[in-house]
């Protein structure tokens, strides 16, 4: 798999319970993804996530984001992956892109062309879930962890980003700091 190295190309790396190792990036080749997985063709995109055994085999591999998107951050158990991510897309008359938000999701749309997301994958490499996180303002995504159950993940926003009585419902100025738990 090739996943060149520069300022613009992120490489994310997260390791399971038993050994398995997940790495998300950009990819140059078609052909690296695997049947029976998400997307296992490349399509507009150039974003992918693979899963390794602990000998270092390939277990599946499948695309995942359309364009000008970057994955920022995994965390793994041995039943999912949990992705987040970033997307800058502004299209023509506000038509935002849906590829990130699943049915019955928290939040199937994303309210602007600068927000986040997070996905779940299942150990096939099939997405379980996905949903976009943020308001009418940007909001950037920083990391993802998971503990018993419960996916934390922390970023940077403005507008109203928490719920009522949190510490601080709503962000400054010029923005603030934010942990959401699913």
């Amino acid at each position: 798999l090739e996943f060149p190295q520069s300022e613009n190309k992120r490489v994310h790396i997260s390791l399971d319970q038993s050994g398995h190792f997940y790495i998300a990036g950009y990819a140059f080749s078609e052909g690296m993804g695997t049947s029976n997985t998400f997307q296992p063709e490349l399509q507009q995109s150039r974003q992918l996530i693979a899963k390794f055994d602990n000998n270092g085999g390939r277990v599946w591999c499948t695309y995942y984001s359309s364009n000008n998107n970057f994955i920022n951050a995994l965390d793994a158990t041995d039943n999912a992956l949990y992705v987040r991510g970033q997307i800058f897309e502004c299209l023509p008359q506000d038509t935002y892109n849906t590829y990130y938000g699943s049915s019955n999701s928290f939040q199937t749309s994303p309210l602007n062309c600068r927000t986040t997301f997070l996905s779940k994958f299942d150990a096939n490499g099939q997405r379980s879930w996905s949903t976009y996180y943020g308001n009418s303002n940007s909001s950037m995504s920083n990391s993802v962890k998971v503990h018993e159950d419960k996916v934390y993940f922390s970023g940077s926003g403005r507008g109203n980003m928490g719920t009522p009585g949190v510490f601080q419902e709503i962000a400054g100025i010029t923005g603030s700091l934010y942990l959401a738990q699913f």
